[in-house]
């Protein structure tokens, strides 16, 4: 999956989408690369507002 700040931002996007009742495309149309780990981390994320967890799973991943 995407480096920390690619995480952040799908999140950030999630959280807009909530708000403004929109919708989100799916993650994988837009990263191809990303698993179904990586989509529960996001939404998880989103939920709870970004944690240290979150940056570094997703550094972990990124290796």
């Amino acid at each position: 999956m995407p480096r920390a700040e690619t995480f952040a931002a799908l999140t950030e996007g999630l959280a807009d989408a909530e708000r403004e009742r929109g919708v989100v495309p799916r993650l994988t149309a837009r990263r191809p690369e990303a698993t179904v780990e990586d989509s529960y981390a996001i939404q998880a994320c989103g939920a709870t507002g970004p944690s240290p967890w979150a940056a570094a799973w997703s550094a972990a991943r990124s290796v």
